[in-house]
């Protein structure tokens, strides 16, 4: 069954969908209505570029008609909306002690299906650490492995003071995982993350860069394993949550972006 269907009493010969699609696929002229070769459906990544594009709402796709998307007629956030976003975008070390609802968790993975993935994999997948005393419980594992390897004395001399410095006390960790076989599951997960990362912002969460758990759910796939991820998949990134305890006043100052123009 082909991925693709184009309605031909809707389509209007324009060949907009033909110039979107990333591989060529597409066929069709001002006399024939665009269609999908059957040697190019078993290659089409179903990135829906042609339904973007298509003005007369021809095209479905993986049987989802174009009525059930979303339209894109609310303008987008001007340029220094989003530059403001980014700026303020802080990584948070301290969080007050109240949980974030599972639906505004739910909301945010939901809207971060729409990052991209390497040939539209959406292979991407999620832990939510909603208990902080499991969250607790990770940060005591990571503090453990890294004993155990003797690497960053000053963390693991912090925790046995009583202060964790590597999950900060947070009260929820989101972990993103992928296929450990697939060579850009790092890559698709990262962009996930930053995506989740600037939503959150701008849901008034919190968030930080768990390196440490990163590091050692690496060197110990156990320690992901515990909390959910499966088996074939490996943890290649994770964030902090909650709601920050501290409010962000100012922008610090950054370096000069290094660029070499050709």
């Amino acid at each position: 069954m082909s991925r693709i269907k184009i309605d031909e009493a809707r389509c209007t010969r324009c060949g907009k969908c033909i110039r979107v699609c990333p591989l060529g696929l597409l066929k069709g002229d001002a006399n024939t209505a665009t269609y999908l070769p059957s040697s190019g459906d078993a290659v089409c990544i179903a990135c829906g570029h042609c339904l973007a594009a298509c003005p007369r709402s021809a095209i479905a796709i993986d049987n989802v008609a174009p009525e059930a998307c979303e339209v894109a007629d609310v303008p987008l956030p001007g340029f220094e909306d989003v530059r403001r976003l980014v700026m303020r975008r802080r990584s948070m070390r301290l969080y007050q002690q109240r949980p974030v609802p599972k639906d505004e968790i739910a909301r945010l993975i939901d809207a971060v299906r729409w990052a991209p993935t390497a040939r539209n994999n959406q292979q991407v997948g999620w832990v939510v650490v909603m208990q902080p005393e499991r969250v607790r419980e990770a940060a005591g594992q990571v503090v453990e492995f890294l004993r155990a390897r003797q690497e960053v004395p000053a963390l693991t001399s912090a925790w046995d003071h009583g202060y964790d410095m590597v999950l900060r006390g947070a009260p929820h960790l989101v972990i993103a995982h992928g296929p450990a076989e697939t060579g850009w599951s790092a890559t698709d997960c990262a962009i996930a993350l930053t995506t989740f990362e600037l939503l959150a912002r701008s849901a008034g969460l919190g968030t930080c860069w768990a390196g440490f758990f990163t590091w050692a759910a690496s060197g110990q796939p156990s320690i992901a394993e515990a909390l959910g991820v499966p088996e074939g998949h490996k943890a290649y990134g994770a964030l902090m949550l909650g709601y920050p305890l501290s409010a962000v006043l100012r922008v610090p100052p950054r370096k000069e972006a290094s660029v070499h123009w050709v």
